[in-house]
């Protein structure tokens, strides 16, 4: 049994093994307390010491693994339809749920943790489907056909809901989180507070789908010393995206309002933000200092569903000039289109010259110290997709790319 460290007083309430609450005012001095509170705020390192995680903020990060929804299922059907016709599929379906390590509620089943900064579960549900198909024309040939298909959802979301409208929030706030279609908790940032000086509020939902289809076609033929062979590809291959940040807003307190001049924040002991938390008056309303970074936000995002298409044929032959010798060559071309947007949500370029808001402003010729440059009107602007005769494509790949191949084998010996 062994002292705690110097601490006069700890004070704690929090849940032991049985789902109890218990309370605990340990003095300094005082020997080890129960086993069962090891899990809690107190725990023994290798030597055997007593060690309290004392970190920024007081407490231990961790969650108990629900493995309750990890599941994975796949199928494999074959079929021989005649002996020069066959197909094979294949499909995979895997589901799990992957907690975090919550920030005050330790575990998935407190009914708060819709305020725990710490709180989100990370849902991945990837799927695939192949299918292959062969199919032999005569003795001295064969067609091979294939496709393959993937969808990998990859979406971080809360682990519990939660209505804002208990809060008190005023019909028009209710109605621009009504806009951003994600109802939560909002994240509340106190600097010096929490995690990051993140306060309260779960994580931001965010959407994440990888995705990807493809298809091609292999025929190889026999005649005489020759291998002839040829081939298709396609594929297309894209993401969707959703991150809609502070989607129920982010509500920031710094020390400034709570300070002795009301705009001082660059003191630890001069104001405080807990306080200004308290009194409601978030950084930015009736504050100078943004210290946080930003006022009060709210975002409004929009998806952005991507994906390129690559496309490609080649020819080959495999020519058996004798029993030793082997000469294979071919050629193969590829083509990419860039990226899009389903929508055509996003910025391919930039135009130097285009007029723009700012153009009536004139930048003066004593701008440039060497005066080799006139004075000029503000122009240029990003190039949206599809807009004004504008490409509905990022980037400027080769219309097509050549690859040429040859390849010798000779055999010394039988061995």
């Amino acid at each position: 049994e062994e002292s705690a460290p110097n601490w006069s007083v700890v004070r704690w309430t929090f849940k032991g093994k049985n789902g109890k609450p218990i309370k605990v005012t340990w003095h300094d001095g005082g020997k080890l307390p129960p086993a069962e509170l090891h899990d809690g705020i107190i725990k023994k390192d290798e030597k055997g010491k007593v060690n309290i995680d004392n970190g920024a903020a007081n407490y231990s990060s961790q969650a108990v693994i629900n493995d309750k929804f990890q599941q994975l299922y796949s199928v494999k059907v074959e079929h021989k339809f005649t002996d020069k016709v066959s197909l094979t599929g294949f499909y995979m379906y895997n589901r799990t749920n992957e907690p975090c390590s919550n920030y005050y509620y330790i575990g998935l089943d407190d009914p708060n943790r819709f305020a725990d900064p710490g709180d989100y579960l990370l849902k991945r549900r990837p799927q695939i489907l192949a299918i292959n198909n062969t199919w032999i024309p005569g003795d001295n040939s064969v067609l091979a056909l294939r496709f393959g298909w993937t969808r990998f959802v990859d979406n971080s979301t809360t682990t519990i809901p939660f209505d804002p409208a208990t809060l008190g929030f005023s019909p028009t706030f209710m109605n621009e989180i009504g806009q951003t279609g994600v109802s939560k908790f909002p994240q509340i940032y106190t600097q010096g507070y929490g995690v990051g000086n993140q306060l309260l509020g779960a994580i931001n939902p965010s959407n994440r789908t990888y995705k990807s289809a493809g298809a091609n076609a292999a025929y190889s033929r026999f005649v005489g010393a020759h291998t002839f062979k040829f081939g298709g590809d396609y594929r297309r291959i894209g993401a969707y995206l959703l991150n809609p940040g502070c989607s129920a807003s982010c509500l920031n307190f710094g020390r400034e309002f709570t300070s002795a001049t009301g705009t001082n924040n660059g003191s630890a002991t001069d104001g405080n933000a807990f306080a200004t938390f308290l009194l409601g008056y978030p950084s930015g309303d009736l504050q100078s200092s943004t210290s946080l970074g930003n006022g009060p936000i709210m975002t409004l995002t929009t998806p952005l569903d991507i994906y390129t298409n690559y496309y490609s044929g080649y020819a080959q032959d495999d020519w058996r000039v004798s029993s030793k010798l082997t000469v294979n060559y071919g050629l193969r071309i590829e083509r990419e289109d860039g990226m899009h947007e389903v929508n055509n949500n996003f910025t391919v370029g930039f135009d130097r010259t285009t007029v723009n808001g700012l153009s009536s402003v004139v930048i003066p010729a004593s701008v440039d110290p060497t005066g080799g440059t006139a004075a000029r009107n503000v122009v240029g602007g990003l190039m949206y997709a599809g807009v004004n005769g504008n490409p509905t494509t990022q980037g400027n790949p080769p219309r097509q790319k050549w690859s040429a191949r040859v390849g010798v084998v000779y055999s010394l010996d039988s061995k």
